[in-house]
C-alpha cells in the first residue's frame, strides 16, 4: 500500500485501524509512506504533484506486480 504522508482524506485513526486489521489478519502487507505528499501526488495536473515521489511510487508498484504476477 502506498500512503501519502500528507493525505488529509485518511485520518490517523483510519490508518491505525487498517494496520491493526492487517496485523490481526496475518496479512502479508507492506505500507510505503511517501513524504511531503498529498492525496493526488501522482497526478501531474494536481497542485500536489510530486514528481520524485510519483516515480518512486510507480517503481514500488512495478516491484509489487512483478512479485505477485510471477507466483
Amino acid at each position: 500500500m502506498q500512503h501519502p504522508a500528507e493525505d488529509k482524506s485518511v485520518s490517523k485513526q483510519d490508518y491505525d485501524n487498517l494496520e491493526k486489521e492487517l496485523k490481526e489478519g496475518k496479512a502479508d502487507y507492506q505500507i510505503i509512506t511517501n513524504a511531503n505528499c498529498g492525496h493526488t501526488f501522482t497526478n501531474p495536473e494536481s497542485a500536489e504533484y510530486n514528481p520524485v515521489m510519483a516515480r518512486r511510487a510507480w517503481q514500488h508498484l512495478l516491484l509489487f506486480l512483478d512479485e505477485v504476477l510471477r507466483k
